[in-house]
Formats: structure tokens, sequence, C-alpha cells
């Protein structure tokens, strides 16, 4: 009876450490990408931005209108993703000659 509780104890303490040590890894497994490029297209309907990076890819993401409101096409952007990878976190318009940053 005793070697069957002392068992039953270690079990429960090595499910509940490597449960602790999973959600840890899951939590820290976020990547944050970033895309930068000069922008396309402004939708303000369906708030999309679509840039064209410095290889002449098109990349077209959502954001949140407040974000979208101070842009204008042609502006050069670096645009932080959100986890999902469809959806802008932040925007930053990067300083050109004769620009401001936003």
């Amino acid at each position: 009876m005793k070697r069957f509780l002392v068992l039953l104890i270690a079990s429960v303490l090595l499910i509940s450490f490597s449960g602790i040590s999973f959600s840890a890894v899951k939590a820290g497994h976020s990547k944050t990408s970033a895309l930068s490029g000069k922008i396309t297209a402004l939708d303000t309907k369906t708030n999309q931005i679509t840039i064209q990076d410095k290889k002449g890819a098109s990349t077209t993401i959502g954001a949140a209108a407040s974000q979208i409101a101070s842009l204008k096409v042609d502006d050069s952007v670096k645009i932080t993703l959100k986890d999902d990878g469809k959806t802008a976190d932040t925007i930053k318009v990067m300083i050109t000659k004769g620009k401001k940053s936003k």
C-alpha cells in the first residue's frame, strides 16, 4: 500500500511538471515576423494593404482602419505581423528622401 501511494504521488508530480514545461515551450514558440517594402495599394473598405518588397513580390495583409488612415500609396513601410501572419501588428513608415517617419 505504501509503495502504491509513493508511485501514485511520483506519477502525479511527473505529469504536472511535464505539463508546465510543455506550455512554456508552446508559449515561447511564437515568432514575430516582419515585412518591409513599398505600398502599392490601400483598400479602406476591406482594411487591406498590398506591399511590394525589393525582390518584386507582392503581399496583401489586413490592418486596422486606424493604421491605414495615415498611409498612402508609395510609402515605404516596415510591418510587424501578428501571430496569424496575415494581420499587421505595427506599421512604421520608413524615412526616405524628402519624407519623414509617421
